[in-house]
């Protein structure tokens, strides 16, 4: 009778789990583009909203990108391992994961102006994977990628002022702040959350048909996610208007 428990107990969670996960709507993609940029990692709006700033992982480099994703320019190589990129409008933001540094970028020639050590002490390549500007808050909010996923927030010289640990999802690949709220990315989940900026409760979720989405982006009523080994940008509609 024990061992039938157990298996009775195991089936309801398993027919749980299953229920949770279909109540999770689905977006799909409505077209996509390709970008000559190899291994692209996350992706940014310019602050004029007239073109998209992508960073590489293979190439250590950041790339400016006109709205239909033709390269426009190209950064010399910048560090080791850049995962994450956010575009403010003074500056232009980089993440370095290996070394755990981020690059202040002027956008007049996209060098680095300033160089930030954001010390932590997980993995090599499990380090900060995104990075954001809380605007509810007033600043910069960089997360780790898993293992454990961590929210950092630090002020406008990249001290940490706050941390907190965030377990709804196995991995966070992208932020970003927009009309008013964090939106997180999972590429293993391959889920798309919004957020309260406030404390980083979900609010909504959303299921998205892209392998291995790295980025993500708001462009007016639509949602673009960039996906790291295809070199694909997918354009969704956006998930408040569907």
């Amino acid at each position: 009778m024990k061992l039938n428990r157990i298996w009775v107990y195991a089936g309801l969670v398993l027919a749980l789990s299953t229920l949770a996960f279909a109540k999770i709507p689905s977006l799909k993609f409505t077209s996509w583009m390709s970008i000559k940029v190899p291994e692209p990692s996350d992706i940014a709006m310019a602050p004029d909203g007239e073109s998209y700033y992508v960073v590489s992982d293979d190439q250590a480099a950041v790339y400016q990108l006109d709205l239909d994703g033709n390269v426009i320019r190209k950064s010399r190589t910048l560090g080791i391992d850049l995962e994450a990129v956010c575009a403010r409008p003074d500056f232009l933001y980089a993440v370095d994961e290996t070394p755990r540094k981020v690059y202040q970028l002027s956008y007049e020639n996209l060098e680095v102006t300033r160089t930030f050590n954001v010390p932590y002490s997980g993995g090599r390549n499990k380090g900060y994977e995104s990075i954001t500007y809380n605007e509810a808050k007033k600043c910069f909010v960089l997360i780790t990628e898993k293992d454990p996923i961590i929210i950092v927030e630090l002020d406008h010289d990249f001290r940490q002022i706050n941390e907190l640990y965030w377990k709804h999802a196995r991995d966070i690949s992208s932020a970003t702040y927009h009309n008013g709220f964090i939106w997180l990315l999972s590429d293993e989940d391959m889920t798309v959350f919004k957020c309260d900026p406030k404390n980083y409760a979900i609010i909504q979720q959303w299921r998205i048909n892209v392998h291995n989405p790295e980025g993500i982006v708001f462009n007016g009523k639509e949602m673009l996610i960039i996906a790291d080994d295809l070199e694909r940008l997918y354009r969704f509609n956006h998930p408040e208007v569907q």
